[in-house]
């Protein structure tokens, strides 16, 4: 036996012997009020014990990559935190704290795909309001907007230098894509931000290659944002100017065939839904940028296979009661609230539903047959 292997005995000896008086649950809570009372190394060590004997111990494991976390070692930190997911998937801090370890390591993609599962799987009962008002970022944009509003000078305007910095927020990205944020402090924020990118658009029509590509997936983020949330925000004279404009301008290079910039498809995204532009499948054909391939495929492919889906539905009557149909109407244009994700395909249950609590907490069986089932009232 050599030395690293009498280390790892004498260690699980020692963690066998304390297992005797406490159990893992105890121990977990240990290493957390160490981690909470800044003592990390006391943390790590009650943490390596704890999994030289249950090496899959879901709470240790994001204990652990929390403490790597704190310490800057993000890529120990996503090691911890990524057994921990594949011990326990459905858990969402495992995932919204891998994603910042992601963003840490500026793996932008990584974090915004686990930041989207967080999001889906509930953020453990808090909202996401909460977490994007812990961003400094964010809070010194909404007191600038909202010590200014009454201002007849100065309305608080976000400049280039706040753009640049809000479009690192990865988190913030990850939630207008995916989820309707609510609350009047962020949406009087969100909507002098929109307002601040499409005058960015406006300066850059003429040279759009300027504008980071950190911007344009904000952008393109902000324009998921107003489709799902039905284009609630409020907009200035100036703003339906602009909009109106830079719509124009689409139109004319969809009409001509001409190459289209996803800072433009981003801007009147942000403002008009893409489907209802003349032309507007054609923009499936091209390449593009990630950020505006989702944001088409929201508000293009998506609203046309809709389209295309209505048509083979089977109707039992007509509806030709004028107000019938304008009832009808307003609801396939604006199905409210739009579903955008899955909690339960994020969990994991798409082919297994909860069952015995087992061992670890959490038990299958496997899904009963599917089944006809009337929801009457269910409105969309």
């Amino acid at each position: 036996m050599n030395r690293k292997e009498r280390r790892a005995a004498i260690a699980r000896n020692k963690a066998g012997a304390r297992f005797a008086t406490l159990d893992i649950a105890e121990l977990a809570d240990e290493a957390t009020l160490a981690f909470r009372q800044g003592r990390l190394a006391e943390a790590e060590v009650t943490c390596h014990q704890v999994l030289a004997v249950s090496p899959a111990s879901t709470a240790i494991l994001n204990i652990l990559g929390l403490i790597h976390q704190a310490s800057g070692r993000h890529r120990l930190a996503v090691k911890s935190f990524a057994a921990a997911i594949a011990a326990d998937v459905p858990d969402a801090s495992c995932h919204y704290n891998i994603a910042v370890s992601y963003q840490a390591l500026e793996e932008r993609d990584a974090a915004a795909a686990h930041f989207k599962k967080a999001i889906a799987l509930g953020l453990n009962g808090r909202n996401v309001e909460q977490f994007l008002m812990n961003n400094p970022v964010v809070i010194e944009g909404v007191k600038r907007i909202t010590d200014n509003a009454s201002s007849a000078t100065d309305d608080g305007r976000l400049g280039e230098r706040d753009i640049a910095e809000i479009a690192n927020d990865v988190f913030l990205q990850s939630a207008l894509e995916t989820t309707i944020i609510r609350g009047a402090t962020l949406e009087f924020y969100l909507t002098g931000l929109r307002a601040a990118l499409l005058r960015v658009a406006h300066a850059s029509l003429d040279d759009p290659g300027k504008v980071e590509s950190a911007v344009i997936g904000l952008f393109c983020a902000m324009a998921q944002q107003c489709f799902l949330n039905e284009y609630v925000y409020a907009e200035t004279d100036e703003e339906s100017r602009l909009a109106a404009r830079l719509r124009e301008s689409l139109m004319q290079k969809l009409s001509a065939g001409a190459a289209i910039d996803p800072l433009l498809l981003a801007a009147v995204g942000a403002y008009f839904p893409l489907h209802t532009l003349p032309g507007a499948e054609t923009l499936l054909a091209a390449d593009w940028p990630a950020s505006a391939a989702d944001l088409l495929r929201q508000q293009v492919r998506e609203p046309l296979e809709e389209a295309e889906d209505r048509q083979a539905i089977p109707a039992l009557t007509s509806v030709d009661d004028e107000v019938s149909v304008r009832v009808m109407q307003q609801y396939e244009e604006n199905p409210y609230p739009r579903w955008n994700v899955d909690p339960r395909a994020a969990a994991g249950y798409s082919q297994r539903e909860p069952g015995a609590v087992g061992q670890e907490g959490r038990g299958f069986r496997e899904e009963s047959p599917a089944r006809d089932i009337l929801i009457a009232g269910c409105g969309t």
